[in-house]
């Protein structure tokens, strides 16, 4: 366990001072350690204290907890002449684990870790201390006894045994929550802003009645020196806020990333407490809801731990309305986006207070148990509850585990319907316009690019509402299984091929489709669901009759090939078949990246199994083709395919580019992808030279930015072939020779920047590519030499032919016909 320590402020050592007491400026200590949504409520009564007469010529200093450091330096530093801040706060106070430990002990153990923070702050000679938490508790109070002639504290409705460690104690109103039924009528000594407000009351001995508001930004209010220590503690703050800043500029802003739709929803499942925390699934239905109802963009707030169970769901909505801040917004910057935003939803924890006290309109989720409800109201109705129903418990304080297990059981039983009838109105008013449907069609004909010439190879448009698809052709005996370890619901749920080739229109999707229209053949699909059980897989094989198995994902490619040990018909239809895999990547670099070394032998030994034991093998690597070779296997090599520029929708133009030289990446930036590098060799570029970076965004690459890097998360295909459009060169920095944007970055007539490994199997270096291991000279020779770029692209649109989809099917039809043997 990190021992906690006293952050002292630049200049100070910690050692009393030179002037006697009498001749110096009097110093007070005001301590308040406790959490964010504590401190939120607390802090507007500061400038009453502040400017108090018993206050006023007194030098202020406040120890505070080092995780609201960032917001109180970015809007709050005017109000004390010092900070000190106070790491791993709560361990200081003792760990849920040591409060299993003898009183004795754990009490010792405390001690030991407070003594030498203690000394220090008795070494600045305080002459009064201010303990401003209302909740005390006897380890705060054996903390703070003998460090200075005068302690003050709030006293406790009943006596407790660490009064004689107080100097004076002030009145402060008891906690009288209200009923639930009438809570809609509060009673101001009820809540602890109010209570609050009494304490310094009666603290300074005038009335205390602060605004509830932030101040944004802080040059607005503290002004002068304030201003400046405001400015030199966001910089000191430091790089989360100005890694804020720059996802600010790159597209993290409502108006950016919504496109032509500027409205913003934060959702934040965040929690200080585990029995606030509401079920996951509530929370992926609001996003739905929104994203179904609304075109406005979604944001997950939230810190890195009480956000890690929706890292792969948010991932799974595919949506680029989905924005995932989590970790990667500090607080300050956090409070400014949540004045932009339309609609806040939070548990009742910091974020609820901080939205309404930046005056958005911000929905609290409570656990329904009166004792939550003294963190509220908030004036002029900006602040509403949602409140899970019959789960009222009263006089529970007697029964304390019983307490805790009822309400988890209240947060938990809260739905996704109950909270948008809290917000109601405001749920509403986000709503799209009936009439927005019928502006975009009529907009989208006008705004698709006229067509003067028919491509070479046309495809078969998707057919658009209302129209009946294109006529298939007359459909035979060949039967084609698609046995995949994709695990998404709809993937197998839904067997249109229509519906598919929208969810995949570029890779497996795209063929099949051309497979069922063009060449006549039928297409089933099975997930993960079904391939990871032999016995369900041979029941669809049974029912199917497939003549081609082709599998897809090495998790379960082997399981077609072990149905054929099956009794009765569901083997004899797996022997009749011919099962085909398709070995997209090298599975053993994957799983290590992911696994380990272990994973990496494991996955070596599977892939060697998959590709030896399948009857037939497609590959669109190079390498892999080498690899299989190797191993007395000859696989099919059939490429990527790309549709013509003439054929894609119009671009929506939503991201302006700047820079005199504009370099692209798209897809996945994974550890494996290898995109620290570029990333890191933009740090050493001069900043007319930009990259811009879509898909989902890694926190490990945030170390490596610079400001020459711009994140723009998730876009839409429309959007990223503006981005495209734009771009003067594109960069893969995977040692790949297989990867999709290849096709998609050379249709496009652009230079191309790649790793100097398995790309060399499909360019030359120099001449239609250039590849290198170190990304910076290249990029500026590129900058310096106009010319080379134009070299490249030409030399790559002649040397590396793009066939389109449609002649991609073309070539698994003919694969797939010489391997059927009716």
């Amino acid at each position: 366990m990190k021992n906690p320590r006293i952050i002292l402020p630049p200049g100070s050592s910690g050692n009393p001072p030179s002037c006697p007491a009498s001749a110096r400026q009097r110093r007070v200590l005001l301590v308040k350690l406790d959490r964010i949504g504590d401190y939120l409520l607390f802090r507007n009564t500061l400038l009453s204290l502040r400017n108090s007469a018993a206050y006023r010529n007194t030098r202020l200093t406040i120890l505070g907890n080092a995780v609201w450091r960032d917001f109180a330096l970015a809007f709050d530093a005017n109000l004390a002449d010092e900070w000190l801040w106070l790491e791993n706060a709560s361990t200081l106070f003792g760990t849920s684990l040591e409060n299993l430990l003898p009183p004795s002990i754990r009490r010792k153990r405390i001690a030991n870790r407070q003594r030498p923070i203690r000394e220090t702050i008795r070494n600045l000679r305080f002459d009064e201390i201010i303990s401003a938490r209302l909740y005390r508790d006897r380890l705060l109070d054996d903390f703070l006894v003998d460090l200075a002639p005068i302690l003050i504290g709030p006293a406790a409705p009943a006596p407790l045994p660490g009064d004689r460690a107080y100097t004076r104690l002030l009145p402060a109103p008891a906690p009288q929550y209200p009923d639930l039924d009438a809570c809609q009528i509060p009673v101001p000594e009820r809540f602890v802003f109010h209570r609050n407000c009494a304490f310094v009351s009666a603290l300074t001995g005038e009335p205390c009645s602060p605004p509830l508001a932030l101040a944004l930004p802080p040059e607005e209010t503290n002004g002068g020196r304030a201003s400046r220590l405001g400015g030199r503690a966001s910089r000191l703050g430091g790089r989360d806020s100005q890694n804020g800043g720059r996802d600010s500029q790159n597209g993290c802003r409502a108006s950016r990333l919504g496109g032509r739709d500027s409205r913003l929803v934060i959702l934040c499942p965040a929690a200080s407490h585990w029995c606030r925390r509401p079920r996951r699934a509530v929370w992926l239905q609001l996003a739905r809801w929104f994203l179904r109802h609304t075109t406005a963009t979604v944001a997950f707030a939230g810190g890195r731990d009480a956000m890690r169970p929706f890292a792969r769901p948010l991932a799974r909505l595919h949506s680029p309305r989905i924005q995932n801040w989590i970790s990667s917004v500090s607080l300050p910057e956090l409070a400014r986006r949540m004045q932009d935003a339309d609609l806040v939803i939070a548990n009742d924890s910091a974020p609820a207070h901080l939205a309404a006290l930046a005056g958005a309109h911000t929905v609290s989720i409570v656990n329904g148990y009166s004792g939550r409800f003294d963190f509220w109201p908030y004036p002029d109705g900006r602040l509403r509850v949602a409140i899970p129903p019959q789960t009222i418990r009263k006089d529970l304080s007697r029964f304390l585990p019983v307490a805790l297990l009822r309400q988890w059981l209240a947060i938990r039983s809260v739905t996704a319907g109950q909270i948008l009838s809290a917000a109601g109105d405001w749920a509403d008013a986000l709503k799209k316009a009936p009439f927005d449907a019928l502006a975009q069609a009529v907009s989208t004909p006008a705004s698709r690019p006229t067509q003067t010439t028919a491509p070479a190879n046309p495809l078969p448009t998707y057919p658009r509402p209302g129209e009946p698809p294109p006529p298939r052709a007359k459909p035979g005996q060949c039967r084609i299984l698609v046995a995949s370890s994709e695990k998404a619901p709809w993937y197998e749920s839904i067997q249109d091929i229509d519906e598919h080739a929208r969810r995949q229109p570029y890779t497996l999707g795209a063929i099949m489709r051309h497979l069922y229209y063009t060449h006549g053949w039928n297409v089933a699909w099975a997930g993960r669901r079904t391939t990871q059980s032999i016995p369900r897989l041979g029941q669809t094989i049974a029912a199917f009759q497939p003549d081609i198995i082709y599998t897809y994902g090495a998790f379960t490619a082997l399981n077609p090939l072990l149905c054929r040990l099956l009794p009765g018909a569901a083997g004899a239809a797996a022997r009749a078949a011919t099962v085909v895999h398709g070995w997209d990547d090298a599975y053993g670099d994957i799983w290590g990246d992911r696994l380990g070394w272990l994973g990496r032998i494991l996955m070596n030994v599977m892939e060697r199994l998959i590709v030896t034991r399948s009857d037939h093998v497609v590959t669109l690597s190079r390498f892999l083709q080498a690899r299989g070779r190797s191993w007395k296997i000859e696989p099919t090599y059939i490429p990527n395919g790309a549709d013509p520029i003439e054929l894609l929708p119009p671009p929506e133009q939503t991201f302006h580019l700047e820079g005199a030289l504009k370099i692209v990446y798209t897809g996945d930036q994974a550890n494996w992808k290898r995109t620290a590098d570029v990333c890191k060799a933009m740090q050493r570029l001069p900043p007319e030279i930009k990259l811009y970076l879509t898909g989902r965004h890694y926190p490990y690459l945030d170390r490596y930015a610079s400001p020459n890097c711009r994140f723009l998360g998730f876009v839409s295909k429309e959007q990223q072939f503006d981005i495209m459009r734009q771009a003067d060169a594109f960069v893969c920095t995977a040692d790949q020779d297989c990867n999709a944007k290849l096709q998609e970055y050379l249709r496009w007539k652009k230079p191309y920047i790649g790793f100097d490994g398995r790309a060399n199997l499909i360019f030359q270096n120099g001449r239609n590519a250039l590849l290198t291991d170190d990304y910076a000279p290249l990029l500026k020779a590129l900058l310096q030499t106009p010319s080379l770029s134009g070299m490249i692209a030409n030399h790559a649109e002649t040397d590396i032919p793009i066939l389109s989809w449609a002649e991609i099917a073309s070539l698994f039809d003919r694969l797939f016909r010489s391997l059927h043997t009716p």
